[in-house]
């Protein structure tokens, strides 16, 4: 946790995109988070053209199957089994970079805008509160367990890419909030 002006999370992100904007090999970063309340807003753009970044994951300890010491994460053990002991108390804005969120629990009233990229969100066996604005952009949701509410609004143009949004609430009696008048294919 950190209160000081940018939490743990929005530090970690930018020294992840300051290396990946030095190192041109790096193709996915991945950032693991501690159970703990994250104050603040997260910004995560990347618009470097030289980079050969293209995704970046941010899972919470208990989102994946640990490897054990020293062994390389598994990203298809990454699913909605989290405890929700990593509390994101602010917005977060995505923008040209796919990523994917994991076991993060979202405070109420508080929404994740993507611009230009597709993201993937793993919630939490708890009562997740997932608001997603879309700008050119895709998103996945896996909610898990427990009552979930997801909503799920367009800016701009509102277009999808892609064709599609993908809500899955898992387990438990879900809330969907779809606007509309977003273009594209909603499958819920």
């Amino acid at each position: 946790t950190a209160t000081e002006e940018k939490n743990a999370i929005q530090k970690a992100v930018d020294e992840a995109l300051k290396s990946a904007q030095t190192n041109s090999d790096i193709k996915e970063i991945t950032i693991v988070v501690e159970d703990g309340t994250y104050n603040g807003d997260i910004n995560i753009s990347f618009k470097d053209s030289s980079s050969s970044l293209t995704k970046l994951y941010i899972i919470a300890r208990d989102s994946f199957l640990d490897p054990g010491e020293g062994g390389v994460i598994d990203k298809a053990t990454i699913s909605a089994n989290g405890t929700g002991g990593a509390n994101a108390t602010g917005n977060i804005y995505i923008e040209g970079l796919d990523v994917v969120l994991a076991g993060l629990y979202y405070s109420l009233n508080k929404k994740i805008t993507a611009k230009d990229c597709e993201v993937i969100i793993y919630g939490t066996s708890r009562d997740d509160i997932i608001q997603v604005e879309l700008d050119n952009a895709s998103l996945n949701v896996e909610a898990g367990a427990g009552v979930d509410t997801i909503g799920v609004t367009g800016s701009g143009d509102g277009t999808i890419t892609t064709d599609s949004v993908i809500l899955d609430g898992g387990a438990g009696s879900d809330v969907y909030t779809i606007d509309t008048s977003l273009d594209g294919t909603v499958y819920v």
